[in-house]
């Protein structure tokens, strides 16, 4: 923001679109809520925003957050592998979007932190490709969609409370238990 004189005010209020996409701007592994590793600069994503996780990574690198972070939308477009970790959560919520969204767009990505639904959420994942979830999947109530010829993996526990798993492509497979109950 900057202020400038303008007519007979002394100064007036200017200010740009804030991003609601940010993608992931480090080499490496790193905290999913420092400012400093999501470009453009002004992350961390958190709320209403798109977090793409792309062709920074030049090895497999870890993510974590030790805090519930939210997303509308998380990309994964590497072949490398992201790993999502932390003693936090991710938290899926649509946002100004109709709905929440994972894509996998190349390689094998995975959660290790536990991933919670707020709103019906799309889960893509390309032909060849996989995500995994090795911790905790809760639906909330809501809906997840798998779509694309890909695979998802859900290990440890799956918990419904009363939503639904769609699988209109693909597989889905994992080891584990359900709470709820799962139609298939």
């Amino acid at each position: 923001m900057r202020f400038t004189t303008q007519g007979a005010f002394p100064w007036s209020l200017n200010s740009q679109a804030l991003a609601t996409t940010f993608s992931w701007g480090v080499e490496g592994p790193g905290n999913w809520n420092s400012w400093s590793n999501w470009k453009p600069r002004g992350g961390p994503p958190n709320g209403n925003h798109d977090a793409i996780f792309g062709d920074k990574i030049m090895a497999d690198s870890t993510v974590f957050s030790d805090t519930a972070v939210t997303a509308r939308r998380i990309d994964f477009d590497n072949q490398n592998r992201y790993v999502i970790a932390g003693a936090g959560s991710v938290n899926l919520a649509a946002g100004s979007n109709p709905k929440a969204a994972i894509n996998v767009l190349q390689g094998t990505h995975e959660f290790q932190l536990r991933v919670n639904l707020l709103s019906e959420t799309d889960v893509t994942v390309a032909s060849n490709l996989t995500l995994e979830f090795n911790n905790r999947l809760n639906l909330s109530g809501n809906t997840l969609n798998k779509l694309g010829d890909g695979a998802m993996a859900v290990n440890n526990i799956l918990n419904t409370d009363g939503g639904t798993m769609n699988v209109q492509a693909g597989i889905v497979s994992g080891s584990g238990g359900i709470g709820g109950d799962l139609n298939n």
